[in-house]
């Protein structure tokens, strides 16, 4: 056997959980034990998906993601922020805390280049999301948040492309990625304060053409702040968009 099939197959057909190397489904490269461990954001704002920490937060199971949002949310309603700051998109999907496991999997995904963990993590997305898809108003199209040409040359791919991808695949939605542009080399979002966030990606975001679009969602990783996906959805807004949804992996 080759050093490159070797390779292969450890990364991509092992068969293995990530996270403890047990057997696992290829689908989702975790056990049931490691997928029990990651934390569905059930108890949330309607809107931003933020979490609301008075209530339990629900561990995922083999079947809470199949369960329907009405379900997920039945304690849901809207945070101080939504109550008090104007956002321009209109609602946040984001099925998964940002911890514990998450993290993991995520930073693997994101720094590791571990591309497979991001199809596992669309995987469990679309899980989550198919049945809502089917009570709903379908989007026209899914937009990835653009990185910035220096920052898709130290890291190697973007990561908000590569859930997109997989996630057209399995909603039959099709993907933008000229639209919205990145014309703005900001620093990285992490360590900053929210103040420091929203400043540095002020004006991050341009439209390359015309806007032929009326309902977008724009797919990112982890929504913490929710500045990047605010700023990208004032921008389609201006641009014509007369709806701007968000749906990203996990909620900080």
């Amino acid at each position: 056997m080759t050093t490159f099939i070797r390779f292969l197959k450890q990364e991509f057909f092992s068969g293995q959980c990530y996270l403890c190397q047990s057997p696992a489904d290829i689908d989702v490269s975790l056990c049931n034990s490691c997928l029990s461990k990651l934390s569905l954001n059930t108890a949330c704002c309607a809107r931003c998906a933020n979490p609301l920490k008075q209530f339990t937060q629900s561990p995922i199971t083999k079947t809470s993601i199949n369960r329907k949002e009405s379900e997920l949310h039945e304690h849901s309603r809207l945070c101080g922020k939504c109550l008090n700051q104007k956002y321009f998109f209109d609602q946040v999907k984001s099925p998964f805390l940002y911890s514990g496991e998450m993290i993991n999997l995520l930073h693997a995904f994101k720094y590791q280049q571990k591309l497979y963990i991001g199809q596992t993590l669309s995987h469990l997305f679309v899980q989550h999301l198919k049945t809502n898809l089917a009570q709903q108003e379908q989007p026209d199209v899914l937009i990835p948040i653009p990185l910035y040409k220096r920052r898709i040359q130290q890291r190697g791919f973007n990561q908000a492309q590569e859930l997109a991808r997989y996630i057209s695949k399995k909603t039959s939605i099709n993907i933008d990625q000229n639209i919205l542009i990145r014309i703005k080399a900001t620093s990285s979002q992490r360590g900053l304060t929210a103040k420091e966030r929203r400043k540095n990606i002020h004006n991050a975001f341009a439209i390359k053409h015309n806007m032929p679009y009326q309902h977008i969602v724009l797919i990112d990783d982890v929504m913490t702040t929710g500045n990047t996906l605010n700023e990208a959805a004032k921008v389609l807004k201006k641009a014509g968009a007369t709806k701007v949804d968000a749906w990203t992996i996990a909620r900080a």
